[in-house]
C-alpha cells in the first residue's frame, strides 16, 4: 500500500508499506488525515475492508480446505501481488504461515508440482501455470466451492 500526500509547492510525504517494512502512523495523525482529506479516508476504508475480506477467506480456508488448496490459494495471491512469476520463500516459512509441519508443506508443494502448476526450487517457487494453480485453489470443499479468488487477484 502506498499513499502520497501532496503538501505545499515542494513538500510531499509518502507513506509506504514494502516487503518487510512498514511505516506506522500515530492514531491522531490518521484521524487528522481522514478528517482533512476525505480521499485518504476512502483509500484507508477500502484497504481495511479488503484486509477484512482476505482474513475471512484465509480463516475459512484454514478450517475447510486441504493444505494443497490453501497453499495454491496463497501462491496465487502472492504471485498476483509480486507479479514476478516467482516467489522467494522457504519450505520452513511456508509451513509457519500455514501452521503445518515442514514435511507436510513439502508434500503439498510436490503435489502442486505434479499438477504442473509450480516448480519448487531451494528457497523459491516458480509459477508455471497460473490456471492450473487457480483451479487447485478453487477445489470444492465438502461439495461447495469457495469462489473468492476473483475479488482478491
Amino acid at each position: 500500500m502506498a499513499l502520497t500526500l501532496t503538501g505545499r509547492e515542494e513538500s510531499t510525504t509518502s507513506i509506504v508499506q514494502t516487503a518487510g517494512q512498514m511505516v506506522g502512523l500515530p492514531p491522531r495523525l490518521v484521524r487528522l488525515l481522514i478528517l482533512n482529506r476525505p480521499p485518504i479516508g476512502e483509500i484507508l476504508h477500502n484497504y481495511l475492508l479488503g484486509q477484512a475480506l482476505e482474513t475471512h477467506e484465509v480463516l475459512t480456508r484454514a478450517t475447510a480446505c486441504s493444505i494443497v488448496t490453501r497453499l495454491a490459494f496463497w501462491i496465487v495471491r502472492a504471485d498476483a501481488r509480486l507479479n514476478k512469476g516467482s516467489i522467494n520463500i522457504t519450505h520452513d516459512a511456508l509451513s509457519d504461515i500455514h501452521c503445518v509441519r515442514r514435511p507436510s508443506m513439502t508434500v503439498a508443494l510436490q503435489q502442486l508440482e505434479g499438477m504442473g502448476a509450480i516448480r519448487s526450487l531451494r528457497g523459491q517457487i516458480v509459477v508455471l501455470d497460473r490456471e492450473v494453480l487457480r483451479e487447485a485453489a478453487e477445489m470444492p470443499v465438502h461439495g461447495k466451492s469457495l469462489p473468492v479468488l476473483e475479488r482478491l487477484a
